[in-house]
């Protein structure tokens, strides 16, 4: 019962549909390296979290266990 270690970088991407409004939507982009997800942060301008002001692109370990034991 040893689980599959797969580790992924997440980019929060927070868009406002309209800036009248004081709504926002926020998504999430999954990425294998690291250097894809600062290079879209970079792109778009979000290397920190706008709202929080955290960075992103932070290693996420993912632990996947095989569906028998689930």
């Amino acid at each position: 019962m040893t689980p599959t270690i797969v580790i992924t970088f997440h980019l929060f991407l927070i868009l406002m549909p309209d800036v009248e409004k004081e709504e926002f939507v926020v998504h999430r982009l999954q990425f294998e390296t690291r250097e894809s997800c600062l290079y879209f942060a970079e792109r778009l301008d979000q290397v920190r979290d706008p709202i929080a002001r955290k960075k992103q692109c932070r290693p996420i370990t993912n632990y996947i266990y095989p569906d028998e034991f689930l």
